[in-house]
């Protein structure tokens, strides 16, 4: 596609629109006066407080191929439309399109193919890093991506340490890469295994110290076109994440890195150069992202305007936006994810030994964030105030919501009937029951729980023959369903093989064979008592068989990653307790 001279025939297809970043590139490019196209999946269309003309697209991670499929056919037929990617899974689907189809290449305003070589990868861009003679936190390099090879780590670890694994296509899906605090060899193990299926890179790194400092660029043909720099103030979590609240930066340090990464790897593209420091000392490289940050406003309102000149660069080879004072000091935050800051500072129990901010003093600062215009926020659109207004007011209701739904939860959990009468059941149960000959342990989808249950009973009885028979069932309707991977990796690992399960629903005959139903929260309890009422006097709960507080054993699926091992190694403390029962009676 010919580079056009002007704005006014071209159109901008802004992906992922509910994101923040999006947002900010929407009011940005459309002052700027070009013709925007507003799309994000149907899923997200509710966090969009303008939903009128907004183009629907297939969920990128979701369904990747179907979004592959989407934005070709886009491109096929309006000849005028250039991509902007929000966010890593359409880079990563952009990408495949453009090396696939060369001659779509000029459509996309993205990093080059090289420079996301290292935007999608912390294992490549850490390793570069080191090869550039860029502090890093010490690393150890677990996994390289497609490889079947784990690295285990041959000397004795200090925890706690944090696990990181990179962008991974699995099984049609594109699974974003994140990261995991792991206090001990149990939770690395876990988190490994967990992984393992999805054949993506792997990381091990100390934590470092100290608060996120970030330096932005946008690079071509080997030169500095913007440059910005910020530092975080509050993060989600706490100890580090994503920013809430941040102030621009001038500090030459953090910008002199930045600048000799991506001159040391010919990065082509907007990046976001991301490293942790400490006071008095130099930063430490984390990495590279290749997309607009959810920050993106804090820049703009310092004058960085990243989207206008990356769409201006990529039709002109030229830009108007000027470099900034980065001096001149302005502040900036996220009022959603300063809520998120003081909900981390409440519940994290992480053994880090970085001193905590009070939750007093944090409230108060985020408080006054709410209400000193000074602070810049994307949450109040000129000539928009009953928008803006509506924005603060759902907030607080979404918060008021969350409140009484983590109530009720917590009431439910403590209280509940059904709990409290499985308790009861439980104690005591197996000794005026001592004819049990069939078990049946019940979850709700048969595909992560009750199975495990049944297969690491089944290693019981090989040792003790006069243990009962067990089974195990589910409520899911659709049956003949496989463990996922990484239950099965991670079971595997505990010694427990899932490999030839498929689900089974619930029925009455098997209800009525069993001797004992054995569940494992209080949704399954729900669903005995609603399919088969006669069977609650011989229902009890795993987790009280044990001496954890909790009675209820946690569903993993969908949960984050390394959740699973722990949840089985709970699940065995149970059964080992089970089994003893019924060798004492």
């Amino acid at each position: 596609m010919e580079k056009a001279k002007g704005n006014c025939n071209i159109k901008i297809l802004l992906t992922n629109a509910h994101e923040r970043s999006a947002q900010i590139a929407i009011g940005s490019l459309k002052g700027a006066s070009y013709n925007i196209i507003i799309a994000t999946s149907q899923s997200a269309l509710h966090l969009l407080r303008n939903k009128n003309n907004i183009v629907i697209h297939p969920c990128p991670n979701a369904q990747t191929n179907l979004f592959i499929q989407w934005i070709r056919d886009m491109l096929n037929k309006e000849q005028d439309v250039l991509v902007l990617p929000i966010n890593e899974s359409t880079l990563f689907a952009c990408d495949s399109i453009r090396t696939n189809q060369p001659d779509l290449a000029s459509r996309f305003i993205m990093p080059s193919d090289h420079s996301l070589k290292y935007a999608l990868s912390k294992f490549e861009a850490t390793q570069a890093a080191q090869n550039a003679n860029i502090i890093t936190p010490k690393t150890y390099f677990i996994r390289k991506s497609s490889s079947e090879q784990i690295n285990w780590p041959n000397k004795p670890l200090n925890f706690p340490l944090i696990v990181k694994w990179d962008n991974v296509l699995f099984e049609n899906k594109y699974n974003k890469g994140s990261l995991r605090i792991v206090n001990n060899e149990e939770e690395l193990g876990d988190t490994v295994m967990e992984l393992a299926p999805m054949k993506c890179s792997i990381i091990l790194q100390e934590l470092v110290l100290g608060y996120g400092v970030g330096a932005f660029f946008l690079r071509h043909n080997g030169k500095i076109l913007l440059q910005f720099a910020h530092r975080r103030l509050h993060e989600v979590p706490w100890t580090g994440g994503v920013s809430a609240y941040c102030e621009s930066s001038d500090d030459e340090e953090v910008l002199h890195a930045g600048e000799h990464l991506l001159n040391a790897i010919n990065y082509d593209g907007l990046a976001m150069v991301e490293f942790r420091k400490e006071e008095g000392k130099p930063p430490v490289f984390l990495e590279i992202n290749g997309r607009l940050w959810g920050s993106t406003g804090l820049a703009l309102a310092a004058g960085a305007d990243f989207p206008k000149a990356m769409v201006e660069y990529h039709l002109m080879q030229q830009t108007s936006v000027k470099q900034p004072d980065l001096k001149t000091k302005v502040r900036w935050h996220e009022p959603r994810f300063e809520l998120l800051y003081l909900q981390s500072l409440k519940t994290d129990n992480s053994k880090l030994s970085i001193e905590k901010p009070t939750l007093l003093k944090a409230r108060k600062q985020v408080l006054l964030n709410f209400i000193n215009p000074a602070v810049k926020t994307d949450w109040w659109w000129e000539g928009e105030f009953l928008l803006s207004l509506r924005s603060y007011l759902g907030l607080v209701k979404a918060e008021l919501a969350k409140a009484k739904r983590s109530y009720l939860k917590n009431k439910k959990i403590e209280k509940h009937p059904l709990v409290l009468q499985a308790i009861e059941q439980s104690k005591g149960f197996f000794t005026k029951n001592n004819e049990i000959k069939n078990i049946l342990f019940v979850c709700y989808g048969n595909i992560c729980r009750s199975p495990y249950a049944e297969f690491r009973w089944q290693q019981f009885r090989h040792a003790y023959l006069q243990l009962p028979l067990a089974k195990s069932v589910g409520f899911h309707d659709n049956i003949n369903r496989e463990t996922p991977a990484r239950f099965r990796s991670v079971a595997k690992h505990l010694g427990v093989n899932l490999d030839q399960h498929r689900s089974k629903r619930i029925t009455k005959t098997l209800v009525d064979d069993a001797d004992v139903l054995i569940a494992m929260d209080l949704r399954n309890l729900k669903d005995i008592r609603k399919e088969f009422p006669e069977a609650m006097t011989k229902t009890l709960l795993l987790g009280a068989l044990g001496d954890n507080n909790n009675a209820e054993i946690d569903d993993p699926y969908g949960k984050t990653m390394g959740i699973g091992g722990a949840i089985y190694r709970r699940m065995d403390e149970e059964l080992i307790q089970l089994k003893k029962l019924f060798l004492n009676t």
